[in-house]
């Protein structure tokens, strides 16, 4: 008996070994399957939380791609506004000159008017750029806006005849009255329409002259291409504005249901949160199912979205620097765009006529005549002219977010939820803003480029070389019918135009060294390719106009005929 019970007890204990055995290997296969099984789960959940990082880096960068375009878009329509303008300059404010109105082929053009050479002294227009002349009557090559002197009318000698005399010099004091009056009318109307093209300037005041009433209706429906300019560099200050808004923190559905974050997706309704809103949105969609209910949905609903902020350059936020003109003054945090807006101080002409006596050359004598018109170029300033905005390239636009989401597995071994994290960037096309026509690397001032492509947008004027070849004049002296306002001398101290491709033409310049140019633009390159066509440009770095023989021949931009030609069709 003693034996039979030790072999069933020892039966027993075998048999409770190997349940033990079992129930052992049974209980790691479990552990291990629901440790397989809680893998599987943490990687699909740390790869929805990647995707969706992912989709909101690329719904956030869509947006910066189409406020970029926007602004793209704007340039593009500044660039055009300018375009217009020297459409009117050029092409309508010259169509009274006949190689203006007349067909041209190859060569440069001559903007120059004719002289009248029945004078003692022939008076030439000696500086050839255009200058706004309306004559609605010329036709050929005769008109007010045709030559550089109208002649005045001459005295009849003494008859002797009882009250004939007094009659006739009635007769013509009445007419030269009315021609110098013409004159200056005329003198008016160039103004008034060169006035027009570059401001528009109206009044709702009656009594307040309004000086486009006054000017012809040639193209005088548009805005001035200064204020068009100007509003639409204050539309893109503003969706600049709206790109660089700060960057989010933590953004959640819900701040109230123990989710880390700082910001209410609700809350973000204004537009220059559509970014971040969007960029939420979209990562909130792709975390799994749909509905805010249910356990199912605590990984999605814990979800949380911070947008990474770049690097804040603040070398640009120079008060009056080309970064912020048209900015309001304060705080410029450009975190993800800087632009650089190039305002380029330009002058445009318009020809005046002055009455006054002069003497007409007729077979070897001279004859006194009156009511001569002389005609002058008078420039119109027009400073800070914003020709285009810049993007600084030192200023990478991009954007890079955080997600993060609280993970609760099957079989989860911890106390707390396990924080997953992810990081996605994106960068947005349309990237390319400009193109930078002058040279625009000091924060605030502006000059030509050193690889000629300026010559093409603005014109130098050398006036302080002038010797007069009528009525006198010396180095830096008015002289009649030389262009106003002139350089008085080469130093530097008293000088109106720029002379060099040193000089600062834009941007924000205080002090004396505020300098004028002609403005030029190119419409379209000759052969359709800039690279191997450069015809349009200067053979020096600026274009310096010069007394007629006294420096290059002007060829840059729109003094190419071909181009002319172009535009002008």
């Amino acid at each position: 008996m003693n034996h039979s019970n030790k072999m069933h007890k020892k039966r027993k204990y075998e048999k409770g070994q190997i349940s033990i055995f079992f129930s052992t290997v049974i209980l790691v296969l479990i552990t291990f399957m629901a440790f397989i099984i809680n893998i599987g789960i943490f990687v699909k959940a740390k790869i929805n939380l990647q995707n969706a990082t992912d989709a909101a880096a690329y719904a956030g960068a869509s947006v910066q791609a189409r406020q970029l375009t926007n602004i793209a878009f704007l340039n593009w329509e500044m660039r055009n506004i300018y375009k217009e303008w020297m459409f009117k300059y050029y092409v309508l404010g010259g169509l009274a000159l006949p190689k203006v109105s007349g067909d041209n082929a190859g060569g440069f053009m001559d903007f120059t008017m004719e002289s009248y050479t029945r004078t003692q002294t022939a008076a030439k227009d000696l500086y050839n750029f255009p200058s706004i002349c309306m004559d609605f009557s010329s036709t050929g090559g005769v008109g007010m806006c045709t030559k550089y002197l109208v002649p005045g009318l001459p005295r009849f000698e003494s008859s002797n005849v009882l009250g004939m005399d007094e009659t006739t010099n009635a007769f013509i004091d009445t007419i030269v009255s009315k021609k110098a009056k013409n004159c200056s009318e005329r003198t008016a109307l160039n103004y008034y329409t060169a006035n027009t093209w570059a401001y528009n300037v109206k009044t709702n005041d009656a009594s307040v002259s309004n000086i486009t009433a006054q000017a012809p209706e040639i193209a005088a429906s548009f805005m001035g291409a200064f204020p068009a300019a100007f509003e639409l560099g204050v539309r893109m200050r503003n969706l600049e504005f709206e790109v660089n808004t700060p960057p989010q923190g933590s953004i959640c559905v819900n701040p109230a249901d123990g989710v880390d974050c700082t910001v209410d997706a609700s809350s973000l309704s204004t537009p220059g949160h559509e970014r971040a809103l969007k960029a939420w949105t979209s990562g909130f969609r792709n975390m799994g199912k749909n509905g805010n209910d249910g356990a199912d949905n605590r990984f999605k609903n814990s979800f949380t979205l911070k947008e990474v902020a770049p690097k804040v350059d603040t070398s640009i936020n120079i008060e009056g620097s080309l970064s912020t003109i048209l900015m309001p003054k304060g705080s410029h945090q450009k975190h993800y765009l800087d632009l650089k807006l190039m305002t380029v101080n330009y002058a445009t002409f318009y020809t005046g006529f002055t009455g006054g006596q002069g003497n007409i050359m007729v077979d070897g004598q001279r004859i006194e005549s009156e009511g001569q018109c002389n005609a002058t170029k008078i420039g119109l300033p027009i400073p800070g002219y914003p020709v285009g905005f810049v993007k600084n390239p030192n200023i990478l636009t991009y954007y890079a977010v955080e997600g993060k989401a609280k993970f609760t597995g099957l079989f989860n071994p911890f106390d707390s939820e396990i924080v997953l994290s992810a990081y996605a960037a994106a960068k947005p096309f349309g990237g390319r803003i400009g193109p930078a026509l002058f040279n625009i690397s000091d924060p605030q001032k502006i000059i030509s480029r050193d690889d000629r492509k300026s010559s093409a947008f603005i014109t130098a004027l050398d006036t302080a070389s002038f010797r007069g070849t009528f009525g006198g004049g010396t180095s830096g002296e008015y002289a009649p019918g030389m262009p106003v306002p002139i350089n008085i001398d080469t130093t530097g101290e008293k000088k109106f135009w720029m002379t060099s491709e040193s000089d600062h033409v834009g941007g924000w310049i205080q002090g004396p060294q505020i300098y004028y140019g002609i403005p030029n633009m190119i419409w379209d390159y000759p052969n359709g390719n800039f690279g191997t066509n450069q015809s349009f440009l200067a053979d020096q770095n600026v274009q310096i106009i010069a007394r007629a023989g006294g420096g290059f021949t002007p060829q840059a931009g729109l003094y190419n005929e071909e181009m002319f030609e172009r535009l002008k069709k």
